[in-house]
C-alpha cells in the first residue's frame, strides 16, 4: 500500500515541510527530528518524486552523472562515451558538478533522486561517507568510475590510481631523478589524488630516495594553481629536477613557471601530467603525460548503469 506525505507527516508527528527539509536540505533539521524523520522514511518505503509525485518506482530513462568540476575537458571526454550510449538506448543525462564540494554533491544527489534518475555515475568516489549512506538507504542505483571503492559492494569503472602514481614517478627515477616534486589536488577532496601520491610514495621508497614532504604541494586543479605551486618549488635553494602533476592543467601551469623561472622544461626540470589532454601535445615541449582511458569508462559505466 502507498503512502502519501500527508499520511507520512501524521505518523511521524511533523509537518509537510519538515519532511521536505530531510529530504532537500537536511542541514536545516534539528540532529534528532532528521534521524526520526529518515528512519520513517526507510520503514515505511518512502520517497519523493519530484515528477509523479508519488511512490510507485518507474523508470524514466534519465541517467545522473556527476562531475567534481566542468573546467577539466578529461571529464567532458568521459560523459562524452557515457551520452553516446545513452543515445543510443533513448535515455538523457542530467549533468551536475560539485567543484569538489561534498555539500554540494549530496544537495546534488537529492535533486538527481527528485527527478527520478535510473542511476548516478560518479566521476570519483563520493566525498562524503554520509552521501553513500544516503545513497544506499533509498536504494540508489550508482557506479564509481576513475578509482576503485574500498567496498567491493560499489561497482565501479575505474583504473589503478596508485599503480599509475608509482608508473610515472618510476619513469622519472629512470631518468636519474633524485629530487622529485609533486603538485596534487587537496587529499580531502580527491581520494583518487591521495592513491596516486601513495603511489609516488611508494616508488621512492623501493628506490631509496629521501621523501622530502616540502616537495609535496596540494593545489585546485587548475592552470594558475600549477603555476602558483611551481613558482614556490623552483623558487627553493635546491630546487626539484622533476615535478609529477596531478593532471594536464596543473603541469600546463608548472611549465609557464618553470620557464618564467629561466629554466628549460625538460633539460632543467622534468615535468609529467595525468589525463593525456589533446592538447598537451601541442605544448612546446610536449607534455609527458599518463593517458586515461576517459572516454571508454564513461561509455562502460553508462552500459552497467543501463
Amino acid at each position: 500500500m502507498t503512502i502519501t506525505l500527508t499520511q507520512l507527516s501524521e505518523i511521524l508527528g511533523v509537518s509537510r515541510s519538515t519532511i521536505s527539509r530531510v529530504l532537500n536540505r537536511p542541514e536545516l533539521v534539528k540532529t534528532q527530528t532528521r534521524e526520526r524523520v529518515l528512519r520513517g522514511l526507510k520503514e515505511h518505503n518512502y520517497v519523493y518524486n519530484a515528477l509523479a509525485g508519488g511512490l510507485t518506482k518507474k523508470r524514466t530513462s534519465t541517467l545522473g552523472v556527476m562531475l567534481p568540476t566542468i573546467t577539466n575537458p578529461v571529464f567532458a571526454l568521459s560523459t562524452k562515451g557515457a551520452q553516446e550510449v545513452a543515445g543510443e538506448r533513448g535515455y538523457s543525462i542530467l549533468l551536475g558538478s560539485h567543484d569538489y564540494s561534498g555539500e554540494t554533491e549530496a544537495e546534488l544527489v537529492r535533486l538527481f533522486q527528485e527527478k527520478r534518475v535510473d542511476g548516478i555515475i560518479f566521476n570519483g568516489y563520493p566525498i562524503k561517507q554520509e552521501t553513500v549512506e544516503y545513497l544506499n538507504r533509498f536504494q540508489i542505483s550508482y557506479l564509481v568510475t576513475w578509482e576503485k571503492p574500498e567496498d567491493p559492494d560499489i561497482p565501479f569503472v575505474a583504473f589503478d590510481n596508485v599503480r599509475s602514481g608509482f608508473n610515472v614517478t618510476n619513469y622519472l627515477l629512470g631518468l636519474g631523478h633524485r629530487r622529485i616534486g609533486m603538485i596534487t589536488a587537496y587529499f580531502k577532496s580527491s581520494t583518487r589524488s591521495y592513491k596516486r601520491y601513495l603511489g609516488f610514495r611508494e616508488a621512492l621508497e623501493r628506490m631509496n630516495v629521501p621523501y622530502d614532504d616540502s616537495l609535496v604541494i596540494q593545489k585546485d586543479y587548475t592552470v594558475m594553481e600549477g603555476r602558483e605551486a611551481a613558482a614556490r618549488l623552483v623558487a627553493m635553494p635546491e630546487p626539484p629536477t622533476a615535478l609529477v602533476c596531478g593532471n594536464d592543467l596543473l603541469a600546463m601551469g608548472a611549465m609557464a613557471a618553470v620557464k618564467e623561472a629561466g629554466f628549460i622544461v625538460g633539460k632543467d626540470i622534468s615535468i609529467t601530467g595525468f589525463d593525456d589532454l589533446e592538447m598537451s601535445s601541442i605544448l612546446d615541449p610536449p607534455l609527458t603525460t599518463v593517458r586515461i582511458p576517459a572516454f571508454q569508462m564513461g561509455k562502460k559505466a553508462a552500459e552497467v548503469l543501463i
